[in-house]
């Protein structure tokens, strides 16, 4: 079975300036993996015609030490993560690897110390309904190079929020953890924003890829981390949502800072 060079899972508090990610290269399947994802794509698009394969970030090591978040990236495809995202694919296909594309969950706080939440759109191919935060997948450049992780996370939080106020020095990696049902690494990062929880419900509704969720809504941080709001327990909810609330404990927890 292949084994991934970075950890499960990982509390962490490094400040977003210091998350370092360099890309070199791409990753390609075995002969055998190749023709598997032929097929998974082909199934795949015969049932979403619209469904685009694009490049994405792949996650092939990760190391933190000294306030530094180190990471080493290639490319990767949607449609071979699509091929490798099941948990039985290393089992079936060992010398393959897996696509591992990087993804990215953003808890945003509010400057009135409120949590932006939402619940995914019910038509989403991924945990429909579920309750998550923002994000999405980081996404490589033409060239190998810097790749600067922290952008990546505040262009979803402008898609999906139409938020471009949040405060670098004051935004957090917390955590790296791997999804164990749909096969992919995730960073999760808290970022503090400068407009209050009402400015940021009032521009999510011109947001560039509002579809993303079906409701957002928001809850006062400290309560949503001791899970004191009622509301919440009427939603499923998603794997991210589950780590991201854990890390951000801990993270308050260990540093006494948001």
């Amino acid at each position: 079975m292949v084994k991934h060079r970075f950890p499960e899972e990982t509390h962490l508090s490094v400040v977003a300036r210091n998350v370092r990610c360099k890309l070199a290269g791409s990753f390609e399947f075995d002969d055998a993996g190749r023709s598997e994802q032929f097929r998974i794509w082909s199934d795949f698009t015969r049932t979403r015609p619209s469904a685009f394969d694009g490049a994405l970030l792949r996650l092939k090591s990760f190391a933190s030490a000294k306030g530094i978040a180190a990471i080493e990236a290639e490319r990767t495809s949607f449609s071979a993560y699509i091929t490798s995202r099941q948990p039985s694919f290393s089992d079936e296909f060992p010398a393959s690897g897996r696509a591992d594309p990087l993804g990215l969950t953003v808890l945003l706080v509010s400057r009135d110390n409120h949590l932006v939440l939402t619940q995914r759109s019910l038509t989403a191919e991924q945990n429909p309904g579920g309750l998550y935060f923002v994000g999405g997948y980081a996404e490589p450049t033409a060239r190998d190079g810097e790749i600067n992780l922290f952008e990546e996370a505040t262009r979803e939080v402008k898609e999906e929020l139409g938020v471009l106020d949040v405060d670098p020095d004051r935004s957090w990696l917390i955590g790296l953890a791997y999804d164990p049902v749909h096969c992919h690494p995730e960073l999760f990062f808290v970022m503090r924003a400068g407009h209050t929880a009402a400015e940021i419900v009032s521009l999510s509704r011109d947001a560039d890829d509002r579809n993303e969720a079906n409701s957002i809504f928001t809850h006062p941080f400290d309560a949503v981390l001791s899970e004191d709001v009622k509301q919440l327990a009427t939603f499923p909810r998603t794997w991210s949502y589950i780590r991201g609330i854990n890390f951000a404990r801990r993270h308050v927890e260990t540093t006494g800072r948001l």
